[in-house]
C-alpha cells in the first residue's frame, strides 16, 4: 500500500550506524514495491537489499568535495540528478551531515526544496537542526531520532537523576549529581531524551489530562529548548541545572 510522503525531511540524530540504519529504513519504505498495509517495507525484495547495501539506483547521497563543507557544485549536482526520471516510483537524494551546509549552498537548495521534481524525496541528517537556516526548516518535516543507547553510556547516573527528577530533592543534591555525572554533551542529550519520551508517555497514557497536563507540557517546552541551547554551545551542566530549576519554577505554579 502506497503511502504519501512529504517532499522534504529534516532527521535529527547523533550520527553514527545508527542514524545510518534509521536513515536507509525510511528510504526502504518509500522505495520498496511491497510495502505492508501500514506502508512499512518488505525488506526481502530486490528493492530493498539494493537500499541495503546503497546501491538501489533511485537512492543517492549529495557528494561532499569540500573538506569540511559542502561545495555549491555539490549542490548542483544534486540539483541535477533529483531531476531525472527514477526507476521506480520516487527518487530519494541524502545530504548526510547537513550542518556542513553553508548558507550559500543552503540558499541554493531553497528552490528545489520548496518545489521538487514530481516522486522526489529529500532527506537531510543532522545532528543539529539549528545549524540549518529558518527558511530550509521551514520547507521540511522534522524528524527527531530517540535513540535506545542509554544503557551503554552513563546508564546509572541517567536513571539517578531521572529519579531526582520526578521526585522533591533539594536541588544542591540534583547539582551535585550533575557535576559528577554529566560532563558532556552526548550525556545530556541521553538523559533529555529519555526525559522527554517519559513525559511523553505520560501525557499519552491519560495523566496529561488531569490538573497536571499544563505543567507537563512547559516542562517538555523547556527540555526541547535545554536541548537547543547546548547545541548552540551552553555548558551542558549550566543548561541541566537550569533545566531543574525551572522545573520547580513551573510546579510551584
Amino acid at each position: 500500500m502506497a503511502r504519501e510522503y512529504a517532499h522534504a525531511y529534516i532527521i535529527e540524530g547523533r550520527s553514527g550506524e545508527e542514524r545510518d540504519a534509521y536513515i536507509k529504513n525510511f528510504a526502504k519504505d518509500i522505495i520498496c514495491p511491497n510495502t505492508d498495509l501500514s506502508g512499512n517495507a518488505c525488506g526481502n525484495c530486490p528493492a530493498c537489499i539494493r537500499v541495503s547495501s546503497g546501491t538501489h539506483e533511485d537512492l543517492f547521497f549529495m557528494n561532499q568535495s569540500g573538506k569540511e563543507t559542502y561545495k555549491t557544485s555539490d549542490a548542483a549536482a544534486m540539483i541535477e540528478r533529483l531531476g531525472m526520471r527514477p526507476y521506480g516510483e520516487h527518487n530519494v537524494g541524502i545530504i548526510d551531515n547537513a550542518e556542513r551546509l553553508s548558507e550559500i549552498v543552503q540558499n541554493k537548495l531553497l528552490k528545489t526544496l520548496e518545489e521538487p521534481y514530481p516522486g522526489t524525496v529529500i532527506i537531510l541528517a543532522t545532528d543539529n537542526k539549528e545549524s540549518l537556516l529558518p527558511t530550509v526548516k521551514s520547507r521540511c518535516v522534522e524528524l527527531r531520532m530517540h535513540e535506545q543507547t542509554i544503557d551503554t553510556v552513563n546508564s546509572d547516573s541517567i536513571d539517578l537523576l531521572m529519579k531526582e527528577w520526578f521526585g522533591n530533592t533539594y536541588f544542591f543534591k540534583i547539582r551535585e549529581v550533575i557535576r559528577k555525572n554529566f560532563k558532556s554533551n552526548e550525556e545530556a542529550f541521553k538523559f533529555l531524551d529519555v526525559l522527554e519520551r517519559d513525559l511523553h508517555e505520560t501525557l499519552i497514557g491519560g495523566e496529561g489530562l488531569n490538573k497536571n497536563a499544563g505543567n507537563i507540557i512547559q516542562m517538555i517546552d523547556q527540555i526541547e529548548e535545554t536541548r537547543i541551547n547546548i547545541k548552540r554551545g551552553m555548558n551542558p551542566e549550566y543548561a541541566l541545572n537550569s533545566l531543574f530549576l525551572n522545573r520547580n519554577n513551573i510546579n510551584k505554579r
